[in-house]
């Protein structure tokens, strides 16, 4: 079934005209997109591996020494992206280098399937190949926060499920009913894998079908439509949880999406400021000024499409518009105020100013993409002299904590003082779950050093300021830890940089002299200073004295 869904899929994309222009308008697209992937990419390849993505690597190992998530560990979101970790530490190893392989693979077929829609409505590949170029200089220039997110990984299951919804309603205009079952079942699966990472994947996925409707003619054909769509996601639901019921995990994540998921989602609240987000959009500048033109293109997509004109090429052009809508108020009015919760759609703005290309002329211009391309490089690693003086260091080897650090977009965490701490513990003799990172920014020691947190509560200092009402559970896991040593992070505890670097007069393990001295006398900061380095401390359980 499936090979004759994709050999009716390739024989859909012969049928459309062959691209317009000549092959000299595809040089100056074409050679752009090289040049990001040769001088960008090793720079993205060699950019630290920040806190979330060490934290499903963490899980993904743990599982296979025998612990069992959401019992174990907490975790408020659902189990599909510890697949894609343990099968991505199973095929290509455990270093950095591998997980951000793998994010540019899984990015790759976001954009094979994105700029085969583009094709399928512009019926050229011109502005599909200028949508490859800007996605890519957006993406590998964008800070390591932004990298190896299942956000952005949410978009390959949403560009292959919105391709076979366009390819099931031109078979439907086709008049080809024996078709529709197998697509419909076949998108199902696609969108219940998708959801497995985030369920409000299913809010696009509706979105879609809803759009379709109005393509159908007969309560019959659309029955069969929506039979096989759930038939394909209950497929996929039905694996994912015999799976989590083999490992003992099923009545444990129900737990954790009924009792931590609505208090963590809850708490976005308290970090949507308006100097949070202005700051927000700064990091993403220029790039933020394309909602501007997409915004506007896209309603106006939808009313054409509900009002006046209604065949293929408009429902793949609504489509496309529509999930970028969704997926902009979504990521606006339901997610926490992180950068990463933001790329998906920024780059699904790209794909959805394409694909009006054909209709909106000044979209076409060259002048005006190669005016926004000079000014998103100043704003990319490209324009900053001392990170791509590492390229050729970035070409041929690992690069040292120092040059991590200058690579690294983020101000926190600092490696290589950060791997003065590891270095300490190492020589600690430190073993299973003998250290608790405090902040979340130091999970990596937990990889580094192979270890477990004593606490089912990996970030421990963030769920306690997310939901303060957890704070007894939280304590009372600290007293069943078998943690000697402590390593909190001054800056991720929300100490200015220069003051969590400062050196008091008493000496570096004395505190630093701007912390407020009531603090000391609660935990961890109770606990005495045996190594510092920087803004790290590492503190020695009294009880491990």
């Amino acid at each position: 079934m499936i090979l004759t869904v994709f050999a009716n899929c390739s024989k859909m994309t012969q049928e459309i005209n062959e691209p317009q222009g000549s092959w000299r308008d595809f040089i100056l697209p074409g050679s752009l997109a090289l040049l990001w992937l040769i001088v960008l990419g090793p720079i993205f390849i060699r950019m630290p591996v920040t806190n979330d993505a060490v934290l499903y690597d963490l899980e993904s190992r743990w599982i296979s020494e025998g612990l069992i998530p959401y019992r174990d560990y907490v975790e408020v979101n659902f189990p599909g992206v510890l697949v894609i970790h343990y099968a991505t530490r199973t095929v290509f190893g455990e270093s950095d280098e591998a997980l951000k392989f793998a994010d540019l693979l899984l990015l790759s077929g976001t954009l094979l399937f994105a700029l085969l829609i583009v094709r399928l409505i512009t019926k050229s590949m011109i502005p599909a190949i200028w949508a490859l170029s800007l996605a890519l200089l957006f993406y590998l220039s964008q800070s390591e926060w932004c990298h190896c997110q299942r956000d952005t990984w949410l978009l390959l299951p949403t560009m292959v499920g919105c391709f076979l919804r366009i390819r099931q309603v031109h078979k439907i205009l086709e008049q080809e009913p024996h078709t529709t079952f197998s697509f419909s079942l076949l998108e199902g699966i696609v969108w219940g894998c998708g959801i497995w990472l985030k369920p409000h994947l299913l809010v696009m996925c509706v979105t879609v079908w809803a759009f379709s409707l109005l393509m159908t003619e007969g309560w019959n054909r659309k029955s069969v439509d929506a039979f096989g769509l759930l038939v394909g996601g209950l497929i996929v639901g039905g694996i994912g949880m015999w799976g989590l019921h083999k490992i003992d995990a099923f009545d444990s994540l129900f737990v954790s999406l009924t009792e931590w998921s609505p208090g963590y989602l809850a708490a976005r609240f308290d970090n949507w400021t308006l100097p949070r987000y202005v700051g927000m959009v700064y990091h993403f500048a220029p790039w933020h000024l394309l909602h501007l033109v997409a915004l506007p293109i896209s309603m106006r997509a939808i009313f054409l499409f509900l009002f006046k004109q209604r065949d293929d090429i408009s429902f793949a052009r609504v489509s496309l518009s529509a999930v970028y809508l969704v997926w902009f108020l979504q990521s606006h009015l339901l997610q926490h105020l992180f950068d990463y919760v933001h790329v998906p759609a920024l780059l699904l703005s790209i794909f959805v100013l394409a694909a009006h290309s054909g209709e909106i002329k000044f979209l076409r211009s060259p002048a005006l993409m190669i005016a926004f391309i000079a000014v998103a490089l100043l704003t990319s690693p490209m324009a900053n002299l001392q990170t791509m003086k590492l390229w050729p260091t970035a070409i041929q080897r690992d690069l040292t904590p120092a040059q991590t650090d200058h690579v690294a977009q983020l101000m926190n965490p600092k490696w290589e003082d950060l791997n003065k701490v590891e270095e300490f513990l190492r020589s600690q003799n430190v073993q299973n779950e003998d250290v608790l990172m405090y902040n979340s920014d130091l999970v990596t020691l937990y990889w580094d050093l192979n270890l477990k947190s004593p606490t089912p509560y990996i970030y421990y200092y963030e769920i306690q300021a997310y939901l303060p009402e957890r704070k007894e559970l939280l304590l009372a896991s600290l007293e069943k830890g078998n943690q000697k040593f402590v390593v909190t992070d001054l800056v991720g505890c929300g100490m200015p940089i220069p003051f969590a670097e400062e050196v008091d007069e008493q000496g570096e393990l004395a505190p630093p002299p701007r912390y407020r001295r009531a603090n000391l006398k609660s935990y961890p900061w109770s606990e005495p200073v045996v190594f510092r380095s920087g803004r790290y401390l590492v503190h020695q359980e009294r009880a491990a004295e």
